[in-house]
């Protein structure tokens, strides 16, 4: 998965000159094409380790993001928070049908996530069926 990540990855472009900002939007439009994905097909567990890779780096590499010095353009900012938002809201829908579980992150896994993975319920283990 790295080389495949790796390779699309690739350079960062004229967008962003900051490496930390560019890496956060990458992996969080990973995971959105991830998340995407027929929720079946995210039961695999490579499929959902890939999810839950994504998503980690994602928060990560925004937090980072957020209190670099100096701070990020205003519409980088934007698209990272755009993009924290929807996998967010992604992550409360697969832990609703059970195709995540608070057991899937590290216990070094972002606040925001920790913090769905506690509140959420599974009303239904969409796996399991």
């Amino acid at each position: 998965m790295q080389a495949s990540v790796a390779a699309m990855v690739g350079k960062p472009g004229p967008r962003s000159d900051n490496q930390t900002v560019f890496l956060a939007i990458k992996w969080g439009e990973l995971a959105g094409c991830i998340y995407a994905q027929d929720d079946r097909e995210l039961c695999d567990s490579d499929n959902r380790a890939a999810m839950v890779e994504a998503t980690t780096k994602f928060f990560a590499f925004a937090k980072q993001a957020e209190a670099s010095k100096p701070a990020i353009p205003a519409e980088e900012a934007r698209v990272i928070e755009n993009l924290g938002d929807k996998l967010l809201s992604a992550l409360k829908n697969h832990r609703r049908y059970g195709t995540l579980v608070a057991a899937d992150f590290s216990s070094f896994a972002a606040p925001e996530i920790m913090r769905i993975m506690r509140e959420g319920k599974a009303t239904s283990d969409i796996c399991k069926r």
